[in-house]
């Protein structure tokens, strides 16, 4: 699945690499960040092993801003590999990357909408994200 933009606002708006669950709420929040003007594609990975390196580098070649989405540890998850391939094809210096995805914490129980709001991977949390890593480029 890849939902893309116009192609010349990709320099200038973000894609976001999701996986699993992620999905749904990188399309809730690309719907959201349209109503603001800004139109974010959405990928989805299937899979994280094997990783389909071939789609991150295109996907790399065409936007300058990536998101990427797990509902999994950062440390050492999906999100770290994106940032491995871009490395070991020279990417990194052409692109922006944001990491969105279980920080390495304790996370108590809890109703899963709860604790994804709690963590900032519910689609509001995310659109608020991703408009200060536009506006910042941290």
């Amino acid at each position: 699945l890849l939902v893309a933009c116009h192609p010349d606002c990709r320099s200038r708006f973000p894609v976001q690499i999701c996986v699993g669950s992620m999905v749904d709420e990188a399309m809730k929040a690309a719907a959201a960040l349209e109503e603001d003007g800004i139109s974010a594609g959405v990928v989805n990975m299937r899979f994280v092993k094997p990783l389909d390196s071939e789609l991150l580098v295109k996907t790399a070649q065409q936007y300058k801003n990536i998101v990427t989405m797990e509902e999994g540890s950062l440390k050492a998850g999906a999100g770290s590999a994106v940032l491995e391939v871009l490395n070991e094809n020279g990417m990194l210096q052409s692109v922006k990357v944001l990491n969105l995805g279980i920080p390495d914490k304790y996370i108590p129980h809890g109703a899963k909408p709860l604790l994804m709001r709690d963590i900032g991977l519910d689609h509001e949390s995310v659109v608020k994200r991703i408009k200060e890593f536009l506006n910042n480029g941290d």
